[in-house]
């Protein structure tokens, strides 16, 4: 029960946060996706539209930049560098 009511609730957060679009978009995303990833080595900017699934198994280094409807997931643990620029509409 409790599984499936902080499914309901991080569904609905990322439906609020994942249009906003430019500065507080990606910095509202930054705080949200910060909070679930195994290790974040700084700040990431995101583009609006930008999906992270499989956080619990993803680390990211510092100054990466996912662009506009770029999706990240993982099933197995992977590491994103330093500096990496995901363009847009990738998977």
């Amino acid at each position: 029960m409790l599984s499936v009511l902080t499914e309901l609730i991080e569904s609905v957060i990322l439906t609020i946060i994942t249009p906003i679009y430019g500065r507080p978009g990606s910095l509202l995303r930054w705080l949200y996706y910060r909070l679930k990833l195994k290790k974040c080595g700084g700040f990431f900017s995101s583009g609006m539209g930008f999906v992270m699934k499989g956080c619990d198994k993803i680390c990211i280094g510092k100054g990466c930049v996912f662009s506009n409807n770029s999706i990240i997931a993982a099933s197995e643990s992977i590491i994103i560098g330093d500096n990496v620029i995901v363009g847009p509409h990738s998977v």
